[in-house]
């Protein structure tokens, strides 16, 4: 992974949020999934390479004092504007987790553990997501992201 370019405020976020998500996990496999079951091994291989992703981003991060706030790349809890590529309809979106109640009222939201959530985590702007429904394919485009 080559080197990324963060604000400080943007990197301690980060650092901020990996640590959250690492207490969270924890908790999460406690209370959610305290049996060895399908469930438990997939929830856990998905945010143990979303923390793998997040600690690759902080590790080859330049730090800048200056520059935009916003963060280049989606995590949970982040508003993602995003383009429906087969009716052009644009929509911003909560990344939320369906464990808290941490969630922005005045937005959509798409828990990380749905099909478009677990696409969209750790991708950038311009990136295309393909996502499988019942009437067919939808790919998005991933038009911004901000932190909330």
């Amino acid at each position: 992974m080559s080197k990324i370019r963060l604000t400080r405020c943007t990197f301690e976020t980060l650092v901020k949020h990996l640590a959250d998500i690492e207490d969270e996990r924890d908790r999460i496999l406690e209370d959610y999934y305290p049996s060895l079951t399908k469930e438990r091994d997939s929830f856990h291989q998905l945010i143990t390479g979303y923390i793998k992703g997040i600690e690759d981003y902080i590790y080859n991060a330049d730090i800048e004092e200056a520059g935009s706030s916003s963060c280049p790349f989606v995590i949970i809890g982040s508003t993602v504007e995003v383009e429906d590529l087969t009716n052009n309809e644009v929509e911003m979106l909560q990344i939320a987790s369906p464990f808290t109640n941490k969630l922005n009222i005045n937005s959509n939201c798409a828990s990380y553990l749905s099909p478009l959530g677990k696409a969209l985590l750790l991708r950038d702007p311009g990136d295309e997501v393909e996502i499988e429904a019942p009437a067919g394919n939808i790919v998005f485009r991933i038009k911004s992201i901000r932190l909330t």
